[in-house]
């Protein structure tokens, strides 16, 4: 299979791209049990695992799924287009608390063994530490490369460590940073503003989605939409969809799922319809 079919294998029929994430287990224990999340089990997690995939099911063309957990609920021939992370975080204090290493024995080759399509690397980058920022290129480039001998889709996640104020000159910056990398997919922060997002979509050479992480709902809806009108081909979405679950409990989260998360899902696809540039293959 070459790396052409694998991208097609992310698109939906109309050449947009919409991925959803299933590798949220910080975030998961803070939902389910918000007092204390230590008390959540494994157990737990991959019961919402699995009910996100039937958010998902037959909406997504890409499923982005950990190694630890995300097998065990993926049936990966009924999803042909899924994503593997490769990356782990470590907290080292101080502004670079976060410092992505890829995952002990994972590879590219076994990823593609396992039947992904891709893989996605999340990547912790401060333009300002130029010895850190070289070593996280350094780790981006290695993959890309891997990606490109096992023929491989690769997606590209950096995030900022900035947390407060605005994130706009940082994100593009960042951009600017590693456009020379070769990946397939870009997976970028909402930068704040419609030109700034004009201005990522001017740097990378590559499709870009909007991530969701830290947005709330309606916040998030609205930076899609400024995304795609500026030149974004899709979303990779996860816990904006289902962010207040953790706030009921039996029949009451139920009715979450059903009337508030599957709605929208549903208005991110039809933004995504609407105003996303399709990616030409």
């Amino acid at each position: 299979m070459s790396k052409t079919t694998r991208l097609e294998q992310l698109l939906l029929p109309n050449g947009k791209i919409a991925i959803a994430a299933l590798d949220h287990r910080g975030s998961l224990k803070v939902n389910l049990h918000p007092e204390n999340p230590e008390l959540t089990t494994d157990q737990e997690i991959l019961a919402w695992k699995r009910r996100m995939i039937e958010l998902y099911k037959d909406r997504v063309s890409g499923l982005l799924v950990d190694p630890i957990f995300g097998k065990q609920v993926l049936d990966t021939s009924m999803h042909p287009g899924w994503m593997l992370s490769m990356e782990k975080t470590g907290y080292r204090g101080g502004k670079e608390a976060r410092v992505t290493e890829i995952l002990e024995d994972w590879s590219v080759a076994k990823a593609k063994e396992m039947g992904a399509c891709s893989v996605k690397l999340l990547l912790y980058y401060d333009p300002e530490n130029i010895e850190l920022a070289r070593k996280q290129k350094e780790i981006a480039l290695k993959l890309s490369e891997e990606c490109e001998r096992e023929g491989m889709v690769y997606l590209l996640e950096p995030l900022s460590y900035l947390v407060e104020g605005s994130r706009e000159d940082e994100v593009i910056r960042i951009v600017q940073d590693l456009a020379d990398i070769p990946v397939d997919i870009y997976k970028s922060e909402y930068p704040g503003t419609q030109r700034a997002c004009e201005e990522i979509s001017k740097r990378i050479k590559s499709p870009w989605v909007l991530l969701s992480a830290g947005m709330e709902y309606s916040q998030y809806k609205t930076a899609l939409t400024v995304a795609c009108q500026s030149g974004a081909s899709g979303f990779a979405v996860g816990r904006a969809l289902w962010q207040e679950f953790g706030q009921y409990e039996g029949e009451a989260r139920e009715k979450y799922f059903c009337e508030v998360a599957s709605p929208r899902m549903d208005e991110l696809l039809e933004i995504v319809d609407k105003y996303g540039k399709r990616v030409e293959l």
